[in-house]
């Protein structure tokens, strides 16, 4: 979040938010839509719901199957940076680091 961001003299700030490179490129194509809406909007605070965060994962999960890497082995990971600017061309840059805990994903049930 850029919420916090000051400096704008009451003109709009420069907003870009964009992924860095520690992200999993799979889940980051999943989740693209979500920074071109908070770009689009240029909106200081992005907020993904837990449920399409899961089907991002999920969909990159099934992206790694298919081109025969391990899900197990890859970190799966997101970067998101956020750069912001003011008038005067200065800008400041955060990111946060988002690796998904891959442990907690139930077991297959399996029958006789």
């Amino acid at each position: 979040s850029g919420a916090s961001s000051t400096g704008s003299a009451g003109r709009d700030m420069d907003i870009e938010w964009s992924f860095g490179a520690q992200s999993l490129t799979d889940l980051a194509e999943e989740l693209q839509v979500y920074l071109d809406i908070a770009n689009a909007k240029a909106e200081l605070d992005m907020q993904i719901d837990p449920s399409n965060f899961s089907s991002a994962v999920a969909a990159a999960k099934e992206k790694l199957y298919y081109k025969g890497e391990s899900w197990e082995d890859t970190p799966v990971q997101v970067e998101f940076v956020l750069k912001v600017g003011n008038w005067f061309d200065l800008t400041s840059q955060t990111s946060v680091l988002i690796e998904v805990d891959k442990s907690v994903e139930p077991m297959p049930l399996v029958s006789p």
